[in-house]
């Protein structure tokens, strides 16, 4: 996780995701009952796209050190983020812990 935060902050990740919401939470409407239209899915499953993107590169440029948090070198974007889960990262408290959640959010 902390590698993970690191490479966010680095690269200036969670930025380009807020601009992407920012841009996007006018399609979204504030009293939804449930339903969204095919719009709001596109949306989603472009943010997505965006964050898959974003964990398919930190795990392309840390896969030499993967095993250093036994991770396999062909570790999944899946498979990562099943590993965090497992860990509760997004409960950690600490810097590395909030960032996760900023991308989770």
């Amino acid at each position: 996780l902390d590698g993970l935060a690191e490479y966010l902050e680095e690269n200036d990740c969670l930025a380009e995701l807020q601009e992407f919401i920012r841009s996007k939470c006018c399609c979204f409407p504030q009293d939804s009952d449930g339903e969204h239209s095919l719009e709001c899915m596109a949306i989603y499953i472009e943010y997505q796209a965006l964050v898959r993107g974003t964990l398919s590169d930190f795990l392309a440029q840390s896969r030499r050190d993967l095993h250093l948090v036994g991770l396999a070198r062909n570790c999944t974007v899946e498979r990562m983020v099943t590993a965090l889960q497992e860990e509760q990262a997004a409960r950690r408290s600490d810097e590395a812990g909030q960032t996760l959640q900023r991308l989770l959010a």
